[in-house]
């Protein structure tokens, strides 16, 4: 019973320097966001559409966060 053997395994191919800089920006920028004195600038008076500018700005923030992670992501793929 000798099974056949499998073929070897490439090793994917490495990022280009771009790309891995994307990626860098993207997790350094994410946490920089939401540092007290980036909310501090999202806090003001008025609202948006009844909405406290500061929730507004951590949505809006969350959600460049993922938009940026997925498209870095699918460069990378590609």
């Amino acid at each position: 019973m000798n099974r056949p053997e499998a073929p070897p395994k490439k090793a994917p191919p490495e990022p280009s320097p771009e790309r891995s800089d994307a990626r860098a920006i993207v997790a350094l920028a994410g946490p920089l966001l939401f540092t007290p004195p980036a909310l501090a600038l999202a806090q003001r008076d008025w609202s948006f559409f009844g909405i406290p500018t500061l929730v507004v700005y951590v949505f809006a923030a969350w959600l460049l966060g993922i938009v940026l992670t997925r498209a870095v992501n699918r460069r990378m793929r590609d």
